[in-house]
């Protein structure tokens, strides 16, 4: 998971493993992250959220599951001058009820949690914070379409291997899992409909990825003031 291999190297002072020895195989797959209203606040886009929370100061809150999406978050927030402050939730469930009650009218959240309640009218997905789309949501804009010039919150699932791994096999699961993938009616089933997106590339793609990432990571940990725990 992009959090355990791109984050937490920055978040925390010790880590149990070294996510920087670990041998990148394949990346499978994006989580699409969807910023949503409670459709009550009639906003249909980032701007007008932002001058619906500047213009209500110190009542608008929200949510979101991670670290890295609360940075995110802050970013926005300081970039657009918005005002809103995060309260924590213990799951999805709970996350979506608070959207859909106005409680938190606002949820950086996991597509999978809220798509049936965008696609009944109840929420409005403003931006898509991982900068790729979805064909679940073929209208909704990135955060990159908007002109955010911020690092993109990336929530992605990858395959490694330990270290020292040969070549060989490292380059024989990547094909294996290519293969799979290039099955449309599988990644329909169990990727598309799973609110994902395919993220497929060599292990030399991946590696560099996940080097830009870092980068990317470390530098909006530093901008966001926060110390390692």
């Amino acid at each position: 998971m992009a959090d355990a291999l791109i984050y937490n190297q920055f978040l925390f002072k010790k880590l149990p493993y070294d996510p920087e020895k670990l041998t990148p195989i394949i990346n499978l797959f994006h989580l699409i992250q969807v910023l949503v209203v409670n459709s009550d606040l009639k906003v249909k886009t980032v701007d007008e959220l932002v001058a619906a929370s500047k213009a209500k100061a110190g009542t608008f809150n929200y949510l979101t599951a991670s670290l890295p999406l609360v940075v995110f978050m802050d970013s926005l927030k300081r970039d657009k001058g918005a005002d809103w402050v995060r309260v924590p939730f213990k799951g999805g469930g709970e996350a979506t009820n608070a959207i859909l009650s106005g409680t938190t009218p606002i949820g950086l959240i996991g597509l999978g949690n809220v798509l049936s309640q965008i696609q009944a009218g109840k929420m409005t997905a403003l931006a898509l914070t991982n900068n790729i789309r979805t064909p679940q949501l073929p209208n909704v804009p990135t955060f990159a379409d908007l002109g955010y010039k911020g690092a993109p919150s990336q929530t992605w699932y990858g395959l490694f291997a330990p270290p020292g791994t040969p070549k060989a096999i490292i380059d024989k699961l990547n094909a294996e899992v290519t293969r799979v993938f290039a099955d449309k009616s599988f990644v329909e089933k169990y990727v598309i409909s799973r609110s994902m997106v395919p993220a497929i590339n060599t292990p030399e793609e991946f590696a560099q990825q996940i080097k830009a990432d870092r980068a990317g990571a470390q530098e909006v940990f530093k901008q966001s003031g926060l110390q390692p725990q």
